[in-house]
């Protein structure tokens, strides 16, 4: 068996012996080839590859002579090692194993055990191939330091949905000393863990560490943890005063006091438009027949703030209030209940199982919940269905890129805001588009008046098709560059998209962390269609995604109910444009 090791350290054994593979140059071509095992690399592309600098003829000798020594050094393994005059390549079905693809396989992690899942977590030892900088390996490192992050997500989740408090702890720490950035759900676990064991002074420190970490990371004083990490610290501070102030604990298996009822719901932060859809959910409220209703759209088009505005505006409507549950790093039906719970201010009691006493509690409830993010949970929307069924007083507002394909869901689509057909629209501070990045540049800056960049601004918003989250990230750059020369900085790529904003949760940090997320959650054929399908400008019929992009019809309705790929009026489909960059990127 050869084994390759690439996160923390490179070490290659086989049999369980240490193979030398000696120069910088062999270590890069095996780890290249490894990380894209089973491709057939043509030479020419791997010798500009690894030497950039020289000119053809001088890289591609350079290869030979790598090759040659990693032939010798490999030869007394399986024949893993393919190559011919043309190209080269690393099968690792052969008898190899890689500490990376083990990190990124694509597993249900419902399926999988705890321990199976600290199996995965423990798989990263640290940053792929540390000491190295060249540009294919930062995207490597990416993309296995976010794989690490989904399984620490679920891990933490499941740790915390089971009561481990000591191992909560232990690995919400491991994934703070691996990442070189401040991850705030490894810091809500240690929270969550230090007040699981009763020390809510650790748990207020882990607060503070977090907020620390953030200013000091992002260079601004100001910076603020995400809400979700504020809101859980607030009920940990409310909970530990709570049972100070409490003179018993009920007795085993039996309910303690009513909880108290949720908090006011507050309209959602940065809202403008939307007039049409909140009018469209006031409506579908006033259904009886209506206890589910999904806003589906992409990340990032806003079904957060409007789920929260809806919300918002309905709670009076409702005699035990209005929650909103954050779902977006729980990772299986423990920690969905453990979400709702904390939303409700309801502490588990008991023995009794968590399910069982969350829908005991909603039964009697007349109670409005958003469920935020729910796209990764569709596995689990039988808990959903059960919350309905115990608890006939109970409505549901769900944010999904996906409908979760229940009985009785209602659908509302969630596109972008409206914004100015013309760059020279007259009306065009009219339009919600315009109006959110007015509000988003002058709440950033001091500049207030932006009437001569009115026609640069509505071609930007056209761009990006009324998309709110590209729309602030694009009004922060107001203070370093003229809004034309934004707009065409947006029509080049992406990385216009990469300054995060002091409101936004972690997963909106930047629009390719967005698509990374809906690109997770894809089978590898819808992420090959789509890839395929960014060759389309401007929309494309059925047929032509077929013959061209060799896309089926049921996997191009697939990509369209994930809320990535969208069906016009006239039958034609299309893409958004920042989504069709990044998939010509993949």
């Amino acid at each position: 068996m050869l084994e390759i090791r690439l996160l923390g350290q490179f070490t290659v054994t086989l049999a369980g012996r240490p193979v030398e593979i000696g120069s910088r140059p062999a270590r890069l071509l095996l780890a290249y080839l490894a990380l894209n095992a089973g491709v057939d690399h043509p030479r020419e592309d791997l010798a500009a590859r690894l030497w950039p600098d020289a000119d053809p003829t001088t890289a591609r000798n350079n290869l030979r002579n790598v090759l040659y020594k990693l032939r010798e050094a490999l030869k007394a393994g399986p024949a893993c090692l393919r190559a011919d005059s043309e190209s080269v390549a690393l099968d690792l079905a052969a008898g190899g194993w890689l500490d990376v693809a083990a990190l990124r396989v694509r597993r249900d992690p419902a399926r999988l055990t705890t321990a199976e899942l600290i199996q995965q977590a423990a798989l990263y030892q640290g940053r792929l191939l540390p000491g190295y900088t060249e540009n294919w390996v930062d995207v490597e490192r990416m993309r296995a330091r976010e794989a690490f992050e989904r399984w620490q997500a679920v891990l933490l989740d499941r740790l915390a949905g089971e009561g481990r408090w000591a191992e909560l702890r232990e690995w919400s720490s491991h994934w703070i000393t691996q990442v070189e950035h401040t991850p705030e759900a490894a810091y809500r676990g240690l929270m969550l863990a230090h007040a699981g064991l009763g020390d809510f002074s650790q748990a207020e420190a882990a607060y503070k560490a977090c907020a620390s970490a953030l200013k000091k990371e992002l260079n601004d004083p100001e910076w603020e943890p995400a809400e979700a990490t504020r809101s859980l610290y607030e009920r940990l501070r409310q909970d530990h005063k709570a049972a100070a102030a409490r003179p018993s604990t009920p007795a085993p298996g039996r309910a303690p006091a009513l909880a108290p009822a949720p908090e006011p719901l507050p309209p959602a932060p940065a809202f403008v438009g939307r007039e049409r859809e909140l009018a469209e959910i006031a409506a579908r409220l006033a259904e009886p027949a209506c206890r589910l209703l999904t806003l589906v759209g992409p990340g990032g088009v806003g079904k957060t703030r409007l789920a929260r505005q809806a919300a918002a505006a309905h709670r009076d409507l409702y005699p035990d209030g209005a929650a909103f549950v954050p779902l977006a790093a729980a990772g299986g039906p423990e920690a969905i209940l453990a979400a709702v719970a904390g939303a409700l201010n309801f502490t588990f009691y008991g023995r009794e199982r968590p399910r069982q006493q969350v829908l005991d509690y909603l039964r009697e409830k007349r109670v409005l919940l958003v469920l935020d993010n729910f796209e990764h949970l569709t596995a689990h929307v039988d808990l959903v269905d059960d919350l309905l069924t115990a608890a006939p007083g109970l409505r549901l507002i769900v944010t999904s890129r996906e409908r979760l394909r229940v009985p009785g869901e209602w659908l509302l689509e969630v596109d972008g805001l409206p914004f100015p057909a013309e760059a020279e629209a007259p009306d065009a501070e009219a339009y919600g588009a315009v109006q959110l990045f007015l509000q988003t540049a002058r709440r950033l800056y001091s500049r207030t008046t932006f009437t001569d960049e009115l026609p640069a601004i509505a071609r930007l918003c056209r761009l990006v098709d009324g998309l709110p989250l590209a729309i602030e990230m694009a009004a922060a750059w107001v203070r370093a560059l003229p809004a034309a020369e934004i707009a065409r900085q947006v029509e080049q790529n992406l990385a216009l998209f990469a300054r995060p904003l002091p409101h936004m949760p972690e997963r909106q940090h930047s629009v390719r962390a967005v698509f990374e997320q809906s690109w997770s959650l894809l089978s590898e054929a819808e992420q090959r269609v789509l890839r395929r399908l960014s060759v389309f400008r401007g929309g494309f019929q059925k047929e032509a995604a077929e013959r061209v992009a060799a896309a089926p019809l049921a996997l191009l309705l697939s990509l369209t109910d994930k809320s990535l790929v969208r069906r016009r009026p006239d039958g034609r489909f299309e893409m958004h444009e920042l989504l069709r960059q990044y998939a010509g990127e993949k």
